[in-house]
């Protein structure tokens, strides 16, 4: 618990802010639309009135803020616990995505949702790895002032 309120919290908090400094960006995008264009949040509008449209969407933006704040930690130290936890974190994410573009693009075009849900996921993928790549650079580096570099064997030279 003290992890959590000490790395976990900050993070999601600050996220969220800036979740809802971004609605608050673009308020007149989603709300009220422009240029011969409907409100992002039109269906969201229609079926809950503008004000519940914005609690919603407010607390969408909050809530991917902070699990994109989250991301800044690394999740876990061995290989399978980092997987579930980066598939938990993506779930997490996604859903998020998925609730935030149902509220914008509604039901009326599933294959945007598709492609937005794919590009999401292409960008958490491209992320992750860049991580996981600056990870295992760092541990080449520790390695080998430590004298413990792969490519020399006892020997062996290249």
């Amino acid at each position: 618990m003290e992890a959590f309120k000490k790395q976990w919290l900050p993070r999601m908090l600050v996220g969220g802010m800036a979740g809802l400094l971004l609605a608050a960006m673009y308020r007149d995008v989603l709300f009220k639309g422009g240029y011969s264009m409907p409100a992002l949040c039109r269906p969201l509008i229609d079926r809950v009135g503008m004000v519940w449209a914005v609690v919603i969407a407010c607390a969408l933006f909050f809530g991917l803020g902070a699990v994109v704040g989250i991301a800044t930690l690394p999740f876990a130290d061995n290989g399978r616990e980092l997987a579930t936890q980066s598939l938990i974190h993506f779930t997490a994410t996604a859903a998020l995505w998925s609730l935030l573009l149902g509220v914008s693009i509604g039901a009326r075009d599933p294959m945007a949702w598709l492609l937005w849900l794919g590009a999401l996921a292409l960008l958490y993928f491209l992320i992750w790895m860049v991580r996981w790549l600056g990870w295992y650079m760092e541990l080449a580096a520790i390695r080998k002032k430590l004298g413990l570099d792969r490519k020399k064997k006892e020997g062996k030279t290249p």
